[in-house]
């Protein structure tokens, strides 16, 4: 495994002014970073719901749930995000 250190500067913006994050990422360690930093509403894929263990964490973490091929799946996301 590689891990690399995430560089900082200043402070995260508030949510008023920039209240979405999108962020790729490479291994399952940058969300649990992200939502300890910035404590987001997560947006995943419906596919990680089944897997062991993640699932049970990101059930708990309350995520909205995408089906990257159901065009009515986004746009129920993007009607939850906006709430």
């Amino acid at each position: 495994m590689v891990y690399q250190w995430i560089r900082r500067k200043g402070k995260p913006a508030r949510r008023e002014i920039a209240p979405i994050v999108v962020s790729n990422h490479v291994s399952y360690i940058e969300p649990i970073f992200y939502f300890y930093e910035l404590s987001p509403t997560i947006v995943a894929s419906e596919s990680h719901d089944s897997l062991p263990v993640v699932g049970t964490i990101i059930r708990a973490m309350q995520v909205i749930y995408v089906n990257r091929l159901s065009q009515a799946s986004r746009k129920d996301a993007v009607r939850e995000i906006k709430v």
